[in-house]
């Protein structure tokens, strides 16, 4: 582009010609394409790419496909359905930052989600990361509106299926997370005491379905409200054999003062 209209018979100027392009992005009829990922129109680097010499041999320019009337339609009863939403922009700009925001938001919430699994076995991480990936790969077409619609209906059954799978993971963060940590912290303190029940099937037998609920990576939350009951059998046979071992020691006692 350049090179044509700098010469003959147009002898533009370089920032003239740049910043034509520029207003052809602006009125969503040109596209940026920057080592192939699209470039979106607010990107603060697009006038690096249109004009700095060592970028522009990587930048590409295209007339910007405009987004069908059917493709539009289809989308936007998805997006209503997907987010549980009646009021869903008309306008094709405002759909464009109305899906970018919501998509920027739940990459946002998963990967605050992922940190919790840094330290922590908690179940369900597979599905967080498939989110993530599914989400990234979504949000890598938002330079284009006409690609980024075609990602989100192309993506349609995935991501109802990963938004059923990820209430389960946030309603364990919500409401079951406690439980989980107290079953860890349980096996944790107890880790050291295991020879004491060699002979209590029913400390033994807790604690090995304890650790098989807390050990299902792939995330079986419907098993987590068996944790608290399991846990009160834990500690009610550890309480027993305790005063047993009080009984026990204080009889000694008795016997060596007589």
């Amino acid at each position: 582009i350049q090179s044509r209209y700098q010469g003959i018979p147009y002898g533009w100027r370089e920032i003239d010609i740049a910043a034509a392009v520029a207003q052809l992005i602006y009125d969503r009829k040109a596209a940026v394409r920057y080592e192939g990922r699209p470039v979106r129109p607010d990107d603060g680097k697009l006038a690096v790419y249109l004009r700095k010499k060592t970028e522009i041999g990587k930048t590409t320019i295209e007339k910007r496909e405009s987004v069908t009337a059917s493709a539009m339609t289809s989308v936007r009863s998805f997006l209503r359905e997907y987010l549980d939403v009646m009021d869903v922009p008309e306008d094709i700009d405002m759909l464009i930052t109305f899906m970018a925001e919501h998509f920027d938001g739940q990459s946002a919430r998963c990967s605050a989600l992922l940190r919790r699994y840094a330290s922590h076995p908690y179940p369900g991480k597979e599905i967080v990361e498939r989110a993530v990936s599914l989400v990234t790969r979504i949000l890598a077409s938002r330079g284009d509106a006409a690609a980024f619609v075609g990602a989100v209906l192309d993506a349609e059954d995935s991501l109802l299926d990963i938004k059923e799978d990820m209430h389960g993971v946030e309603s364990f963060f919500e409401h079951q997370v406690h439980v989980f940590d107290a079953a860890l912290m349980l096996l944790g303190q107890l880790d050291d005491e295991l020879d004491y029940f060699a002979g209590e099937d029913g400390i033994g037998g807790a604690l090995a379905q304890i650790r098989e609920i807390t050990g299902d990576a792939r995330g079986c939350f419907r098993r987590i409200p068996e944790l608290n009951p399991l846990m009160r059998a834990v500690w009610d046979g550890h309480d027993r054999l305790l005063d047993a071992k009080r009984e026990e020691i204080a009889v000694l006692v008795a016997q060596c003062r007589r």
